[in-house]
């Protein structure tokens, strides 16, 4: 990278962990509030419905906004008809599923799914007008005014959602938290934009010189969207609503953490990226550090759920939750996985690789979504032992192609976790035996802090005490991080 757009990837990536650790952190702190309030039943009545509603946010914008970020340059009319594109389709969808609102209902046979669902639909379609003024913001690295505004939505919708749960709304306040989200950064993403309105002008060259590179990108942005939701969609179904809700707070509890250095990440590896993308080298060494520097924080981070799952579950959501532990601990390993795999996007966007992505994923999807099936049978359990088989499944091929891209071999990329691996799976060994002998207090926030202190200490002082590249690595990008503009 030269200079300026290595100081523009840093700046942006800075501002990018403010915003996703600042949105995070609100949402973390208006969740733990919410479900002091709310049930597991509330919580699996919006993951019955978000299911499908996802589903709009996809369609509308069917990959054009990625394509948009990929390209070297976006003329206005290029923006507009984007704009244009995303309200047209976005308006047949929500139609289409307003109508098949009543279906979903019977589907789960819970009735009061019908308004649900049309809200969060409407919600959702909110969301399409912000499309294109986030994707400029983006191409443009400038993650300032993006977190800011995301920082204003996350404050006002949790405190709508709180306010309105604390006066026995129950479900809706969950309903109601996602529309004033979606409508707080519209209108912040319209005012820092200075009120900017799209042409009146529709490019048809404009949209088949993206097609090729959207449609892969949105085919497979929708395998993995029905990978994703098709656990929810079976659990839903077949075990019901209370089921449902513990299965989905405990992954989107344990992917919290992961979602939020992944977005960091790739948000600001896909422009750079696509900036250097005909400089092989310089792309392989910056994927390969970060990739040692994101799995080491994932992997103590993911540890330390492990190991103190209940006591964060006890501090977080009170005793009424404590069902989901055993599910945050079943996730943790494929919580690593998936931070690691999530970097894969930016090589397959910024170098146009949609076409082997979407190849790639016809195969992964297909064991996961197969697993899944056959899993439900047998329960919750059976869910996620399913995920485990389609994960050991899919190593090879989720990493194998791209890479190759690059010029990473497969052994040479796995080593890069071998030593963290090794070290966290002795550490949570040794300790927990350790625990179970010597730990005996009654404070839950007393127990949690010598699980996850001693854990971390123990993992620190090794990267530390040897000098290890991830030690030099993390130091490296601290560095960077503080370097000034």
């Amino acid at each position: 990278m030269s200079g300026d757009v290595k100081r523009k990837t840093f700046m942006a990536m800075a501002w990018n962990m403010i915003n996703q650790m600042g949105v995070q952190g609100l949402g973390f702190f208006f969740s733990i509030y919410l479900a002091r309030l709310l049930s597991p039943s509330e919580y699996g009545l919006i993951a019955m419905v978000t299911v499908f509603t996802g589903l709009i946010g996809l369609v509308i914008d069917f990959g054009f906004g990625s394509a948009a970020i990929q390209r070297t340059e976006v003329d206005e009319d290029g923006w507009a008809t984007i704009f244009h594109t995303n309200v047209v389709v976005g308006l047949f969808a929500f139609g289409g599923f307003w109508l098949l609102a009543p279906w979903i209902a019977d589907y789960y046979n819970h009735e009061e799914l019908i308004p649900i669902t049309r809200l969060i639909g409407a919600g959702v379609l909110i969301s399409a007008l912000s499309i294109v003024l986030r994707n400029k913001l983006m191409k443009a690295l400038d993650f300032k005014k993006l977190s800011l505004i995301n920082l204003l939505g996350a404050l006002i919708s949790g405190v709508v959602g709180v306010v309105m749960a604390e006066n026995g709304y129950g479900v809706y306040s969950l309903v109601f938290l996602r529309i004033s989200n979606y409508l707080v950064v519209l209108i912040g993403l319209w005012v820092v934009s200075q009120f900017w309105l799209p042409r009146l002008v529709y490019s048809i060259n404009f949209v088949k010189s993206i097609f090729s590179y959207s449609s892969y990108t949105f085919l497979s942005h929708l395998l993995g969207y029905a990978t994703r939701n098709t656990d929810n969609l079976l659990i839903g179904k077949k075990l019901g609503d209370e089921a449902l809700g513990e299965y989905n707070r405990a992954y989107s509890f344990l992917m919290f953490p992961i979602q939020t250095i992944s977005r960091v990440i790739t948000s600001v590896l896909f422009p750079s990226f696509s900036i250097i993308k005909d400089d092989i080298p310089k792309v392989r060494q910056s994927f390969m550090k970060l990739s040692s520097v994101v799995s080491t924080i994932t992997i103590i981070l993911m540890a330390n759920l492990f190991i103190s799952a209940e006591e964060v579950v006890l501090i977080v959501f009170k005793a009424k939750w404590l069902g989901i532990v055993p599910f945050i601990r079943a996730f943790a390993l494929i919580g690593v996985y998936q931070s690691i795999i999530s970097l894969n996007a930016p090589l397959y966007t910024a170098l146009s690789h949609m076409k082997l992505d979407l190849k790639v994923g016809m195969f992964t999807e297909v064991v996961f979504i197969t697993c899944i099936i056959i899993g439900v049978n047998w329960g919750v359990y059976g869910v996620i032992i399913g995920l485990y088989i389609g994960t050991l499944i899919n190593i090879y091929p989720t990493n194998y192609f791209i890479l190759k891209k690059v010029d990473i071999g497969l052994g040479q990329y796995y080593r890069l976790f071998l030593t963290n691996i090794v070290l966290i799976v002795i550490l949570i060994i040794g300790l927990e035996q350790l625990y179970i002998r010597y730990l005996d207090v009654d404070s839950v926030w007393l127990k949690l802090f010598i699980k996850s202190g001693t854990l971390t200490a123990a993992f620190a002082l090794f990267h530390l005490s040897f000098k290890t590249k991830e030690f030099h690595l993390i130091k490296e990008a601290l560095s960077n991080f503080g370097k000034k503009k």
